[in-house]
């Protein structure tokens, strides 16, 4: 092969060093004339030029122009020319060398492509960006049909196998991926996954924004618009697969049914290679493969629930040529923004989603409607992940909020057993709030007080709750069941030890049922002081008869937006602001928001006249309502016609009477035993919806995980006129319903809940009652220490249950907000 000359546009990056690589293998293959880096390695930068001595070394960042020159006197080769900045790079793009390998990460290699071309020499292009923003302008600036080689693997694998027949024989290319980093997860475990992890790639050794890429799938998708220029194949004719062992890098299937595919070991040096070679072939470029062992190929679907990038970049191809350079560099902030903990990791390709959804495409393709649309692209995305960060503070401010509640919640309960257990005179050893390793604990007189690591529950430990062995009957069977009741007794002695006067088993009936009690009734308590301070304090929001906005047109039935030709809405049509509030219809005066729609609903197509304040003023307006056809109250499948005026109503807090408060408990408290009695249904239903059987409602029962993430919705959704006050009320009814939901849990019959000791009491009081009325000795007290065995079984279902409500409230949320 006739020596080539080779100019090489990023050279410190993965590309380029591997490039460096072949030609220093190759050495009497290549020539290197120019060398481009970024700069942030001024000594590698300087290492490169010293060892191959091209003509001209260009520095995109101007600041490192002089390290450079530094390093390279350093090394002997001070005579070098060093230029800076990225006219020196698009200089070194258009010196004129026989190949120009691009390996510039991002759509900043578009100019450089376009000088390349511009200036006849063979493009091998690794910088898939330069199609994705500018396809359009690349492919006219082609002065020949070879004169741009792809070196992205996928490519070069497709370039190879459409040797193998000719354009009109081609039925469709399918590109492999391997899956990246995060192959068969699910959206719930990509979650929380890290920039760590994502760059972990199984196969590949790539730069870090192109391993990111990857991992999202993104990588892939801009392949997808990248094979579309290269090959002039149209979208529906490109397919995806997933290879995970990445031997086989494309595919392409012939008319005839015929597939020819490309394979070897997963190295970059090898389409390198055959893009500074082209059309001709290097020796030895990379291990052979080993056809002496078994290997094991597989191909699988695209997981595009999953992994939706590739659809999304289909969609933006679809929408414009402009459409891709959106969707790369919006793409370019988002993964910065994940690199950077800015970002969740799912975002990335919902924040290019959302950039897209935003952007109008001009008629005409040009650099600078290219740079236009990627400065659209980038301040809208980081306008959105400022949004989403802020948004993630405002979730940790809730989801905090809400913890510091629930340990107020139980600290209040625990001490609604302490208060009069010492009132009572029954000795309290100790008060804790949470469950596990102690914290902190000081110790005040005869209680040790503290908090434990897991804010889950807490305890007051009462002395003489299990009375001993000698004020009960003995127990006179043996086995698991025998040997725990014994245990018990043992134990209640041991820490009895002197006090036997001040043990809670002596104490009356009813003051028994005062102190088990107390716990519950201080959550009902906590739940009614809520609930008033949000009805009365806050208010309840209504809607009031002043406009807050229009809505632009009479959407047609499942629009969701108004587009070109749509009706204008009634509303609009009158002459209805902002502001204006409703006075009177047809001469009727209004005064309610429901006064307005029933009167407008049964009257679709009559024209109504109304009287509106504006500024002060009065004004008369003729409106006429547009007719929907909207389901039926009355039946399911029924639908009626009603009129429909186009707007949305003020929404203000009005305060309620103290006693409102109380009225809601009783309503809310009655809607949560109705829960807890069909707990055993919920559960059911929960883990089905854990292991992906069904859909988890939105009304289902949530464990401390859904709790958290409930208040962290409430308090970081954004909406039209969602205020501060909005998610303070929110979080204040979240903690009313939780303590609601503590109270009637707790009052279940069934040691060790509240409600088991409670029901143990009022037992005693009726063996009590029984025994005076037949003039007996007083009975025994109650053996809670036989109840154990029951204890420990439904501790073991509260211990199950928590876990599946964990489980689910991670993998199958409840989105509340």
């Amino acid at each position: 092969m006739t020596p080539r000359t080779v100019s090489l546009l990023g050279s410190t990056g993965s590309i380029g060093v591997q490039a460096l690589d072949v030609i220093a293998r190759h050495r009497d293959a290549f020539d290197v004339v120019a060398l481009a880096a970024g700069g942030s390695d001024p000594a590698r930068v300087a290492e490169q030029a010293a060892a191959t001595r091209p003509r001209l070394v260009a520095v995109a960042n101007s600041d490192a122009v002089q390290a450079v020159r530094d390093a390279l006197a350093s090394a002997g080769a001070g005579d070098i020319p060093v230029e800076g900045g990225m006219d020196a790079v698009v200089a070194a793009a258009g010196i004129g060398a026989d190949v120009v390998l691009n390996g510039i990460t991002g759509s900043v290699g578009l100019r450089p492509t376009l000088a390349a071309l511009g200036a006849g020499s063979t493009l091998a292009l690794a910088n898939k960006e330069s199609l994705v923003a500018g396809g359009a302008l690349v492919t006219r600036a082609l002065q020949r049909p070879d004169q741009m080689v792809p070196v992205d693997s996928e490519h070069s694998a497709l370039a190879q196998s459409l040797r193998s027949g000719t354009t009109g024989e081609v039925k469709r290319l399918v590109l492999t991926a391997s899956g990246g980093a995060f192959r068969g997860k699910t959206r719930a475990e990509l979650a929380d996954v890290t920039p760590e992890q994502a760059l972990k790639h199984p196969n590949w050794d790539m730069g870090p924004v192109v391993t990111m890429n990857s991992a999202t799938l993104v990588n892939k998708a801009l392949e997808v618009i990248e094979a579309h220029w290269l090959f002039d194949m149209p979208y529906e004719r490109i397919d995806v697969v997933v290879h995970p062992q990445s031997i086989v890098h494309s595919m392409v299937e012939f008319v005839d049914g015929a597939t020819i595919a490309q394979a070897s070991p997963p190295d970059m040096r090898l389409p390198i290679a055959l893009g500074l070679s082209w059309p001709e072939r290097l020796d030895d470029v990379t291990p052979y493969m080993d056809w002496t062992r078994a290997q094991e190929w597989t191909f699988e679907p695209l997981d595009e629930q999953t992994f939706p990038a590739i659809s999304v970049a289909r969609e933006a191809a679809a929408a414009s040529d402009l459409h891709p350079a959106v969707f790369n560099a919006a793409n370019e902030q988002a993964v910065a923004a994940f690199a950077a903990d800015r970002l969740p990791f799912l975002e990335i390709v919902e924040t290019v989603r959302r950039v897209l959804e935003q952007y109008d495409a001009p008629s005409e393709v040009s650099l600078d409607a290219v740079d236009h649309a990627e400065a659209f692209a980038r301040s809208t995305a980081d306008a959105l992940i400022a949004l989403a960060y802020s948004g993630a503070m405002l979730a940790a401010l809730g989801i905090a909020v809400m913890v510091v509640g629930l340990m107020v919640s139980i600290a209040l309960h625990e001490i609604g057993h302490l208060a009069p257990a010492k009132k009572f005179g029954v000795k309290v050893s100790e008060y804790f709030v949470g469950f596990g390793p102690t914290v902190w604990s000081t110790k005040r007189g005869e209680t040790e007080y503290g908090l434990k690591a897991f804010p889950l529950g807490g305890y007051v430990r009462l002395v003489g709750m299990v009375p001993p062995a000698r004020a009960v009957k003995p127990v006179t069977f043996g086995g698991w069941a025998g040997n725990l009741i014994r245990d018990a007794r043992e134990a209640a002695e041991e820490e009895i030890g002197d006090d036997d006067a001040r043990a809670f088993y002596h104490l009356a009936w009813w003051r028994k049922i005062i102190v088990m009690a107390g716990g519950p009734v201080m959550n009902l308590i906590i739940a009614a002081v809520l609930f008033t301070v949000v009805v009365s304090g806050i208010g309840v929001p209504a809607q009031t008869l002043t406009v807050r906005d229009t809505i632009a047109c009479v959407l047609p039935s499942g629009a969701t937006e108004c587009a070109p030709g749509d009706q204008a809405s009634p509303a609009v049509a009158a002459g209805l602001q902002p502001g204006d509030t409703f006075v009177s219809a047809d001469g009727r005066e209004l005064g309610e928001w429901g006064d307005l729609t029933s009167y407008v609903s049964e009257r679709p197509g009559q024209s109504i006249d109304l009287v509106v304040e504006r500024d002060g003023e009065l004004l008369n307006l003729t409106l006429t309502p547009a007719s929907r056809e909207v389901t039926d109250p009355a039946g399911a499948s029924a639908t009626q016609t009603i009129g429909y005026l186009g707007v949305y109503s003020l929404v203000e807090y009005q305060r309620q009477p103290w006693w409102q408060g109380v009225l809601d408990t009783g309503s809310y408290l009655g809607q949560t035993v109705g829960v807890v009695a069909q707990l055993p249904s919920q559960l059911y239903h929960v883990a089905r919806a854990a292991i992906g059987l069904e859909e988890r409602s939105e009304s289902s029962v949530m464990g401390i995980v859904g709790i958290g993430r409930a208040a962290g919705d409430v308090t970081s959704v954004e909406g039209p006129g969602i205020t501060l006050t909005d998610r303070v009320a929110q979080l204040l009814l979240l903690l009313a319903g939780l303590n609601l939901a503590l109270f009637v849990f707790n009052v279940i019959p069934l040691v060790p809940l509240d409600g088991g000791h409670v029901a143990s009491a009022l037992w005693q009081g009726i063996k009590n009652g029984w025994a005076r009325v037949r003039n007996l000795p007083r009975p025994a007290p109650v053996d809670v220490a036989r109840m154990m065995p029951v204890a420990y079984g439904v501790f073991g279902i509260l211990i199950l249950m928590s876990l599946v409500l964990v489980y689910a409230d991670v993998v199958a949320p409840v989105r509340v907000a």
